[in-house]
């Protein structure tokens, strides 16, 4: 073989290498990189938020200035537990997306108590827009029920974050959930008051890496991710969406009870 085509089929298999080394960096590394983003920007509008009630010292900033400290502590253990399931995947000698998404137990979840994680978490985010977050959880939805709680934490909270992101200055993000007629399933949904989403564009608003609007910041990751976790928590996702009226995502899972 001439040493011309030997040295072409060497470039061409350091390219094919490289290129494999970059899809497994893609596909483990920017999804868990997402995951993280969200409480690092937390807990540095938090931070600032604080930095900012110290000024004048005054009784009342100090104790928002506590509350939002609270926000942190929340925050930090919501970092450790993506930083556990990395390790988990790892272990797994799999380190795959596959392997970090599935690095997680079902467990007892209080849906009231994973809403107001979300919004404790995301108020420092919120509150520099002047954004509310409101949830509702009415009296006939179990107290507790059996799922995965890590999974679903990280589907809200992304499905919220977009809200945040597309709601204009002091608007509300509204969270409710409601179980079925037959309690078989419960839906949680997002709501805000965004610009909406054109109706050709719903369809691919799932695809890794596409975004409605060109100058959208980031990745385009946060809506694919809410799809791949419900696959793995069975779940479905609709979208309600009006151009100018804003958009409504609904999140309908298995619902087992936990007496």
């Amino acid at each position: 073989m001439p040493h011309m085509e030997i040295a072409q089929n060497g470039h061409q298999n350091k390219d094919r290498n490289y290129l494999s080394i970059k899809d497994r960096v893609a596909n483990v590394i920017f999804p868990i990189i997402h995951e993280v983003r969200t409480p690092i920007a937390s807990i540095v509008a938090a931070i600032g938020i604080i930095d900012d009630l110290l000024k004048d010292g005054r009784p009342q900033d100090i104790q928002e200035a506590r509350e939002f400290i609270a926000d942190i502590l929340t925050t930090g253990n919501t970092l450790e537990e993506i930083y556990e399931r990395f390790c988990k995947s790892v272990n797994a000698n799999t380190p795959t997306i596959s392997a970090f998404q599935a690095a997680s137990d079902g467990e007892i979840c209080s849906i009231k108590e994973l809403l107001n994680k979300v919004g404790q978490m995301l108020t420092p985010i919120a509150a520099e827009k002047k954004i509310t977050i409101s949830n509702e959880v009415p009296k006939e939805m179990p107290l507790v029920v059996y799922c995965d709680t890590t999974y679903l934490l990280q589907v809200i909270t992304n499905l919220v974050i977009n809200a945040i992101k597309f709601s204009p200055q002091g608007a509300r993000v509204k969270i409710k959930c409601n179980p079925s007629p037959d309690h078989s399933t419960f839906n949680i949904s997002v709501e805000d008051t965004g610009p909406g989403i054109p109706p050709t564009e719903v369809e691919r608003i799932f695809e890794a890496g596409y975004r409605v609007h060109s100058n959208e910041k980031g990745q385009g990751l946060g809506l694919s991710l809410v799809k791949d976790l419900l696959e793995i928590l069975h779940g479905t996702i609709q979208v309600d969406s009006r151009l100018n009226a804003g958009s409504t995502f609904t999140v309908t899972l298995p619902l087992i009870p936990f007496y």
